[in-house]
């Protein structure tokens, strides 16, 4: 009885020094950075040869996070009922102040729409373009952007011609029709308000 009680007890032991001790470095839980969702309202101007306009414009912003510092999502803007121009959004955090850098590039996507001036009138039919953006956001949850782009117009100018037939007595009217293909450099800053100046997440 005595030797089974002294095999028991070294089993015991022997158990107990070779089993897995608990480790003393805890795991860390790695931090993400904020999401971004906002609104911003602006103006502009799109500058051509034979266009000049004043846009507003009115975007949505909006990013998830891919890691620490950075968050990727889209972005959609409005401007002026004629043109669209949807987005990648990217912001990339500081620090943990708050404060963030803000890009983005879109395509121009102008929709077909006809304007009428004192002598002609001008047909502008759908075109396209890139824009580049970029912009800052501060603790309190406004941010600023201000983009630059380009795009092509397809227009087709319709001025009308006007001939006295001296024989009938009446005046004839012919449409002329100039189709010019031109370019527009586009200008626009806004001002916005991030809604979720929440805390990060933790992963």
């Amino acid at each position: 009885m005595k030797k089974l009680l002294i095999i028991f007890i070294s089993t015991f032991f022997a158990f107990a020094c070779f089993a897995e001790q608990p480790s003393d470095t805890t795991k860390t839980k790695r931090e993400l950075c904020k999401s971004f969702i906002g609104a911003n309202i602006g103006t502009g101007s799109s500058i051509g040869k034979y266009r000049v306009s004043w846009d507003l414009n009115l975007d949505l912003d909006v990013a998830f996070p891919v890691n620490e510092k950075s968050a990727l999502g889209v972005y959609a803007s409005y401007r002026s009922w004629t043109t669209f121009i949807p987005g990648i959004f990217w912001t990339r955090e500081k620090s943990n102040n708050g404060h963030a850098n803000l890009w983005g590039i879109g395509f121009i996507m102008n929709f077909a729409h006809s304007r009428h001036y004192k002598d002609f009138d001008v047909n502008y039919n759908f075109s396209g373009g890139l824009e580049f953006k970029g912009g800052h956001s501060f603790p309190s949850g406004l941010y600023f952007l201000v983009g630059i782009g380009t795009s092509m117009w397809l227009a087709d100018y319709n001025s009308p011609y006007y001939y006295y037939d001296a024989n009938r007595e009446i005046m004839n009217v012919y449409n002329t029709d100039i189709y010019m293909c031109h370019t527009s450099l586009n200008i626009h800053a806004s001002i916005g308000y991030r809604f979720n100046n929440n805390k990060r997440k933790q992963l």
